[in-house]
């Protein structure tokens, strides 16, 4: 069956083999939400589980399911069977801040996720990167957890408009940074200007 599912407690619609995108949310003015899913439900590689991840109630470290982010409740065993994950992150989410985006009430969660793990869409074995934010994922008998990680640089390097400088000259440092592969910043830009600086003692 091809379909895409998205809603907010949308009374729990039964569903057969999913090919398509199932996203709890709205997507529209409410982002985010919880859907529930009863009956037989079996994903594939040509399943998608869309959800946006964010924190807007600040409730660090623990956001609110279907206020801060989207939650998917399953009503029978799932077998994730290589599932696409994806979706967006919003820029308040902070390192440490765990997100339960799924979860079954009765059987277990088998199989892992395919998303992209830092440049090429594989296995989700233990993270993925969302909206350019990097997740840890936690596979439990009953859940699937994110968890924002601590993205690394691949580069970091700091040049200035004069080497060496003056007394009273005005100097500008800029730095230039670099995140690993499948990261990315607030902003699409990897340079980071300082205001110019009045250099006041003698280098």
């Amino acid at each position: 069956m091809a379909c895409r599912i998205s809603g907010i407690d949308s009374g729990r619609p039964a569903v057969a083999n999913v090919v398509g995108k199932i996203a709890p949310g709205n997507n529209n003015s409410t982002p985010t939400g919880i859907l529930g899913v009863k009956g037989s439900t079996n994903w594939n590689a040509g399943t998608t589980f869309s959800v946006h991840v964010g924190n807007p109630s600040n409730t660090h470290p623990i956001p609110i399911a279907g206020a801060d982010y989207d939650q998917l409740i399953v009503y029978s065993p799932l077998n994730l069977n290589n599932a696409l994950l994806a979706g967006s992150a919003s820029v308040g989410v902070k390192v440490g801040d765990r997100f339960t985006i799924l979860q079954t009430l009765q059987g277990s969660i088998t199989g892992k996720f395919k998303g992209d793990i830092g440049g090429s869409i594989n296995t989700v074995v233990d993270h993925v990167f969302i909206g350019g934010q990097k997740f840890s994922v936690e596979y439990n008998a009953n859940s699937v957890v994110l968890t924002v990680a601590q993205m690394h640089l691949t580069a970091f390097t700091l040049t200035t408009s004069a080497n060496p400088s003056v007394y009273g000259q005005e100097v500008t440092y800029t730095a230039t940074i670099i995140p690993e592969i499948g990261a990315s910043f607030a902003s699409s830009s990897p340079f980071i200007t300082a205001s110019r600086l009045s250099v006041t003692h003698s280098p």
